[in-house]
């Protein structure tokens, strides 16, 4: 908190867009592969009477299970409704979980509830004539329905001192299935590795770009890779009009076009993959040829390196370097470098990463959406 918040007082609303839980779903390409193959036995299974072909939809291997876009962890849900509630509020996703004061903890408490703002959702002008609360699962994701509208809020459950961060208590089966993931997950990273599943060593990208001083060229990775979750990247401004007529390499000699330092140039928005083919010393610029010649090997990680330069998805056209071109640039230093982790590589993307939404208190979901509740 910014400044101090009464209690029973509103911290922010929390605007939310309903989601069909099974949207989430997802499996690999070669997953799919595995599940077509699977799919297509028991539908021939099915034809020649073996088995009840009956059903909406046919199950996965018995050694399959869905796995949980990351959105997950960031949506309020209940374990009886197939609707789940993204928040989009300004830094309402960055709220982290305390249990709530009647819970034993040594630790901080929850500070903050969620409850409905019918204030602002009657105030709030929609497209919709009626409640989406009053809707079923089936009604909510009808291609006629706006889902919009639906607007939560944080009330104070004290007064929250400047400077306290706000928590609020996810529920207690989050809780159960974070202490769960807790127990098991280092013992299941182990049997990944004991079954081959990571089959190439992991590394994060930033642990890389903490351990990696002297990056290697495309010849060294040849024999001796970076991990297969991972590759260089590094902060560079195309400028279009940059003749190409340098941008070559032979056997003899690499030209390439110098890298510069500019402002605004470790914006995100530069970081581009690239492949390095080579690495130099960085001399001291303003040495002597005779302190050159006595310097020899400069410290460790003092190198300048030349790279082909890629691009990256999302370029706008100028920005682009002509499909067919080789772009290499030469006199980068270390820091213009980043490891990146590719998509879904991260360790947020491993096999047994967490996933579970965050619980809501009982009331909030109305009765209508608790569509897998049990009889």
């Amino acid at each position: 908190a910014s400044r101090l918040i009464t209690g029973g007082s509103i911290v922010a609303p929390v605007p939310v867009l309903p989601l069909p839980r099974d949207e989430l779903k997802f499996l690999r390409l070669k997953e799919w592969k595995k599940v077509d193959a699977f799919r297509k036995r028991l539908l021939n299974e099915a034809a020649d009477g073996k088995i009840d072909g009956e059903g909406d939809e046919l199950p996965l291997p018995p050694d399959m299970e869905w796995r949980q876009q990351l959105l997950l962890n960031y949506c309020y849900g209940h374990e009886q409704s197939s609707v789940l509630l993204f928040p989009y509020g300004l830094f309402v996703n960055y709220i982290n979980h305390a249990p709530s004061s009647s819970e034993s903890s040594d630790g901080p408490v929850a500070n903050v509830k969620l409850q409905w703002s019918e204030r602002l959702m009657n105030s709030t002008t929609t497209s919709n004539n009626f409640d989406l609360r009053s809707l079923t699962p089936s009604q909510l994701w009808d291609q006629s329905t706006r889902l919009e509208g639906l607007i939560l809020e944080l009330v104070a459950l004290r007064d929250i001192q400047p400077d306290e961060e706000i928590l609020l208590d996810y529920g207690s089966i989050w809780s159960e299935a974070w202490k769960e993931h807790s127990d098991q997950y280092p013992d299941s990273i182990l049997k990944l590795a004991d079954d081959h599943t990571l089959e190439k060593e992991f590394s994060p990208a930033y642990i890389m770009d903490d351990a990696v001083t002297n990056l290697r060229t495309a010849e060294e990775q040849a024999q001796f890779p970076y991990p297969e979750n991972v590759f260089t990247a590094c902060f560079y401004r195309y400028e279009n009009e940059t003749t190409i007529q340098n941008d070559t390499v032979n056997k003899d000699k690499t030209k390439a076009t110098p890298w510069k330092m500019s402002l605004g140039l470790f914006d995100m928005t530069n970081l581009r993959p690239c492949k390095v083919i080579s690495r130099e010393p960085a001399n001291d610029r303003f040495a002597t040829p005779q302190q050159l010649q006595k310097q020899g090997q400069p410290p460790q990680g003092k190198m300048l390196y030349t790279a082909i330069i890629q691009n990256r998805p999302g370029l706008p056209a100028n920005e682009r370097i002509p499909k067919g071109t080789k772009h290499i640039v030469s006199g980068i230093p270390r820091g213009a470098f980043r490891f990146v982790d590719r998509p879904y590589a991260s360790d947020i993307h491993l096999d047994g990463a967490f996933r579970h939404n965050i619980g809501v208190e009982e009331g909030i979901f109305p009765e209508v959406w608790l569509d897998l509740k049990s009889e």
